[in-house]
């Protein structure tokens, strides 16, 4: 049983000046009501806000291929 609503979201692109965070109330910024909270695990939330960021890493990585001419 979790009470701790509010979590840090953080990802690297691995270079100076990637890091970014992102402070999330799981109820006021995910909608969470406090029997969901009280229902998670630390260790469940903290995997879930994990795939948060690296979501939010992924969104900001463009890759594509050209052919060589």
């Amino acid at each position: 049983m979790s009470d701790k609503r509010k979590w840090t979201a953080k990802w690297s692109m691995g270079f100076c000046g990637t890091d970014s965070e992102e402070e999330i109330d799981l109820i006021d910024d995910w909608g969470w009501s406090e029997e969901h909270l009280a229902g998670e695990t630390d260790e469940n939330i903290e995997q879930e806000v994990s795939e948060y960021a690296h979501q939010c890493a992924m969104e900001m990585v463009d890759a594509y291929a050209e052919p060589v001419e």
